[in-house]
């Protein structure tokens, strides 16, 4: 049995071998280990070759893993049970992941995640994306579950909270609130496509619908939206009119492109 204290944090771990099979096991819990060391050690075995920054997040789980003595890898199989990512920007949790060694990466099975309350600009920010941000001055915070079943097919359905898009005019900025967004998300291959059907704003009314699909940066595509009444805040209208503005209805097609 193994205590490794780091920073105030523990990494707890049992093993049990059998000489005569060669085979070993083991399990493993974490008590608050920061992510981005455990981030580091991914990215100095190759594990992780991308650029992932998780500041002032910490992980907590248990788990389990297989192997033989002996035999690279020395590790065959880990299982994950209710690893859960913490801090400042919200929660994710993993259920039932499986990961297995392949070539210095880690393949794995179909898993599910739960996030709460999860930081959109923090999750932007760990992966080295700026997204819209002359546009939004806050990216609000995500709520819902995820479906993994490999790096290029994932999918999403939730709620994203506290979006804040910015309404300009002769350098006067205003923003408008949005409380709520319902929907759902699917990335297949190179593309994200997305259905919204709920969007709640603070101040106005907004009934009606829109679907995207845009590429993995979310920086280029097509979109569609179909609104049967749209009236934002009165501060907006001032803004845009000078007054107030009846509720409209519009449908369109569009599309976005970096720069």
């Amino acid at each position: 049995r193994v205590h490794i204290p780091v920073c105030e944090v523990r990494l707890t771990a049992n093993a049990n071998a059998s000489f005569k099979t060669m085979d070993y096991r083991g399990d493993f819990n974490l008590d608050f280990i920061p992510a981005a060391s455990l981030i580091e050690v991914l990215k100095q075995t190759d594990v992780i070759t991308d650029p992932i920054n998780l500041k002032r997040a910490w992980l907590t789980g248990q788990g389990r893993w297989t192997g033989k003595l002996l035999a690279p890898p020395l590790i065959e199989m880990i299982h994950a049970d209710n690893v859960k990512l913490s801090g400042d920007a919200g929660s994710v949790q993993v259920q039932g992941l499986d990961l297995k060694p392949v070539n210095h990466t880690l393949a794995f099975k179909r898993f599910s995640v739960r996030l709460e309350d999860f930081s959109l600009r923090y999750l932007l920010e760990a992966l080295g994306r700026k997204g819209y941000t002359g546009v939004l001055s806050d990216f609000g915070h995500l709520t819902g579950d995820l479906q993994v079943t490999s790096e290029d097919d994932l999918a999403f359905r939730g709620e994203l909270e506290d979006v804040s898009i910015n309404f300009s005019r002769q350098s006067v900025r205003v923003p408008q609130k949005i409380n709520l967004i319902r929907g759902a998300l699917e990335l297949k291959g190179k593309r994200v496509s997305g259905l919204v059907k709920d969007i709640q704003l603070d101040g106005g009314v907004l009934r009606g619908q829109a679907s995207f699909n845009l590429d993995r940066q979310v920086l280029n595509g097509v979109f569609q939206v179909k609104v049967d009444e749209l009236q934002f805040r009165p501060e907006v209208q001032q803004l845009m009119v000078g007054g107030s503005i009846a509720p409209i209805a519009l449908y369109g097609q569009g599309q976005m492109s970096e720069g």
